[in-house]
């Protein structure tokens, strides 16, 4: 997708470096992560990734519902009440 955030090459970089991390430590970690095309399956050895069931993200990440919507509409009007 040409407008996505994300795309699986970059997830899995971090998700790898995220790993190495937490093997150095000696701890593992478990990561939920909504189920789009950019979160592929991975095995890796101290981080799982567990993915929400499908079409529950709205409600499980309020920032999906809503607030980041909310957050842009404010600042933008504050902004235009500097400008004018």
């Amino acid at each position: 997708n040409s407008k996505a955030w994300m795309t699986s090459v970059p997830f899995k970089e971090w998700a790898k470096k995220l790993n190495n991390k937490f093997r150095w430590a000696g701890s593992s970690i478990l990561v939920f992560v909504d189920n789009c095309a950019a979160h592929p399956p991975m095995e890796l050895t101290n981080l799982k990734v567990a993915f929400f069931p499908p079409n529950t993200t709205s409600r499980l990440q309020p920032c999906d519902a809503g607030i980041i919507a909310n957050l842009k509409i404010g600042y933008r009007k504050r902004l235009l009440r500097h400008i004018l």
